[in-house]
């Protein structure tokens, strides 16, 4: 994914629960990505994008690509709190055998992606 990519990516934000305007802002900027994931070639999207979500994952050409590739994650744990003591973070397993953990112990709140 470009870094322009990236950046609508993660440019797209959960609405204000006050207010539709703000979600519904959020849902058009999903939708956009959705496209941008529909027409190129090396994406593909997972999922209906009824919401502010969009999922997808790389599948570049030129390869025969096995799902175990595609898909590398055996398992995902989902945390509401991690041993560290912060709200909600997650364990994934690898079918290679590697884990990784996501712990934001360490977030103050004001860094962002």
């Amino acid at each position: 994914m470009s870094t322009a990519s990236s950046a609508r990516a993660a440019d797209l934000r959960a609405g204000d629960p006050k207010s539709s305007a703000p979600a519904s802002a959020s849902a058009k900027k999903a939708g956009a990505v959705a496209s941008w994931v529909d027409e190129h070639p090396d994406f593909e999207r997972l999922a209906p994008v009824p919401f502010s979500v969009v999922c997808f994952r790389s599948r570049p050409r030129g390869r025969g690509w096995t799902e175990d590739e595609l898909d590398p994650i055996r398992e995902l744990r989902v945390e509401e709190v991690t041993p560290s003591g912060s709200m909600l973070g997650a364990t994934l397993l690898l079918r290679s055998g590697e884990t990784f953990v996501v712990d934001f112990g360490e977030i103050d709140g004001l860094r962002r992606c």
